[in-house]
């Protein structure tokens, strides 16, 4: 992935891929408020890289809009992330 930096409203994220994210839990990525970072699984597909990074960005996304109840509901964030790769890559509109 190409990317390793993502700007969001007024934050800026700094984007790596990492070895592992979680020792207790397997996780594709993980988005950090505090410090600013996300964090994708450098041992996934390309393709599995850029819907995480979607995933997360969405993440980030309702965090600053302040939309808390669907930001902690993974199952909607990841159905709306998958939605959103799908329609931007079928239509040649992201390039990672």
């Amino acid at each position: 992935m190409k990317i390793d930096k993502l700007k969001i409203m007024a934050t800026e994220y700094k984007v790596e891929e990492v070895e592992q994210i979680d020792k207790y839990q397997r996780l594709l990525g993980q988005i950090n408020y505090e410090d600013e970072s996300i964090k994708i699984d450098k041992n996934i597909s390309e393709k599995a890289k850029e819907e995480t990074l979607i995933h997360e960005m969405l993440h980030g996304i309702l965090e600053k809009l302040g939309y808390t109840e669907i930001n902690d509901d993974e199952q909607k964030v990841q159905s709306i992330a998958s939605t959103l790769y799908l329609t931007l890559k079928e239509n040649n509109l992201i390039s990672f």
